[in-house]
């Protein structure tokens, strides 16, 4: 269905955004703001959205922020350290803000002002947006009538400070002469070439798993993440989580999520912690995929089953999507552990033909065995194979003693390397 600039209309899985209008409409997305979400870019090709009209289509609040006089203010904001003497609580506010627009060269008042909201700062979004004009750390610009957005024939500018983008000369190269283009839009060939999951290429603990368990209802937001964070091959996993509203996962006292369990598992003994229950929530709120461990993924589609196939508009069968895709994105990340030199890779999945991608990745047969896992040493890196971590049968012992045997092995080459 097509949408027009002004429409009225409401996502039928989001009813917590509450009612849109559209902003912008043009191949094949449509661009809306949402009264209780700010502005969303949607793929026609993976949402139905329903058009709203007569009564239902009434929001005086849609009618305000439409009409409000600064809604064509553009604030340019540059990247600048915050004075020594402002509060802890600015600086915390300012480095998500920064984060939050990493993808854009400037914003709309309004965009800034969601952006800040949320964060429980004393001044509140508007508040601390203020605050920020008015010690210079945005800069109004008034001149602009548009904002330049980032576009899937643009990639975004790199943030500097993030520390888990690939360097230049480490970036995906691009495809081939005689790849077949995946699909048309740019943004999707993108995010399935370039995307690889979360935490920082440094770190010395690498996972690596089949692909994402979720379905392909969460792809349009998982693309719209992407891009509205900076279209990098590793994101921040919590600032990715909120955009596609699975903050659940990061909350004080969080769901344990199945799969992340194990691997925390591993993460805790291989920095030689206790592991409970509680040690697991805590590490997942606020540890899992920051400094010691990255979460990655070889293939990139979101899929709920392996003896299913959802993603048909794009490839016929997954063994067509798993010839197509993942010789390149192996390719990727071998050239990412040469570049970045993890002391250990985790591939977790046993599903054929997953052995032969994780003996491609470490470069031969791992040829030591232990009771349910595979290891390697190949160079700096170790690498094992294990069953995925919510197989049927696995017990936490099993993780444990990975873990273990991953510390020691790091710990018996620092004292080799004196």
């Amino acid at each position: 269905m097509a949408f027009h600039v002004g429409d009225r209309l409401k996502h039928p899985k989001k009813p917590d955004w509450g009612l849109g209008e559209v902003a912008a409409s043009a191949g094949g997305y449509v661009t809306v703001y949402f009264a209780d979400a700010g502005e969303k870019k949607l793929s026609l090709n993976f949402v139905e959205l329903q058009l709203v009209t007569g009564d239902d289509a009434v929001s005086p609040q849609l009618d305000q922020i439409r009409e409000r006089p600064s809604a064509s203010k553009l604030v340019k904001y540059r990247i600048g350290r915050v004075g020594k003497i402002t509060a802890p609580q600015n600086v915390q506010t300012w480095s998500i803000l920064e984060r939050h627009l990493a993808d854009v060269v400037s914003a709309s008042y309004e965009q800034l002002v969601l952006c800040a909201k949320g964060h429980e700062h004393e001044r509140g979004g508007k508040g601390f947006i203020d605050y920020c004009i008015g010690n210079g750390w945005l800069e109004v610009d008034v001149q602009e009538q548009s904002v330049p957005r980032v576009t899937a024939d643009q990639p975004a500018p790199e943030n500097r400070d993030s520390g888990i983008m690939l360097d230049q000369e480490e970036r995906p190269m691009p495809a081939e002469e005689g790849t077949p283009a995946v699909t048309p839009d740019g943004l999707l060939q993108g995010y399935i070439q370039d995307f690889f999951g979360y935490g920082s290429l440094s770190a010395p603990l690498w996972f690596i798993g089949m692909e994402e368990g979720t379905g392909q209802e969460t792809l349009e937001e998982r693309l719209q993440a992407w891009q509205d964070l900076g279209r990098s091959a590793t994101l921040d996993i919590r600032l990715f989580h909120e955009r596609i509203h699975e903050t659940r996962w990061f909350w004080a006292f969080p769901t344990i999520q199945r799969t992340w369990r194990r691997l925390i598992i591993m993460a805790l003994r291989y920095v030689d912690e206790p592991v409970d229950r509680e040690r697991i929530r805590h590490y997942q709120a606020s540890r899992l995929a920051t400094e010691t461990e990255a979460l990655l993924e070889l293939m990139p589609l979101p899929h709920k089953s392996l003896r299913e196939w959802d993603h048909q508009g794009l490839f016929a069968s997954r063994d067509d999507y798993l010839s197509a895709i993942a010789p390149r994105r192996l390719a990727e990340l071998q050239r990412a552990i040469a570049n970045h030199g993890p002391k250990a890779v985790v591939m977790y999945g046993t599903t054929p033909p997953y052995p032969e991608y994780w003996k491609n990745l470490a470069g031969g047969p791992l040829t030591g065995a232990e009771q349910g896992w595979s290891y390697r040493r190949s160079g700096q890196t170790l690498y094992v194979v294990c069953q995925h971590p919510v197989a049927h049968g696995v017990t936490d012992d099993t993780y444990i003693s990975i873990g273990d045997f991953l510390r020691g092995a790091r710990d018996n080459e620092a004292v080799e390397n004196g």
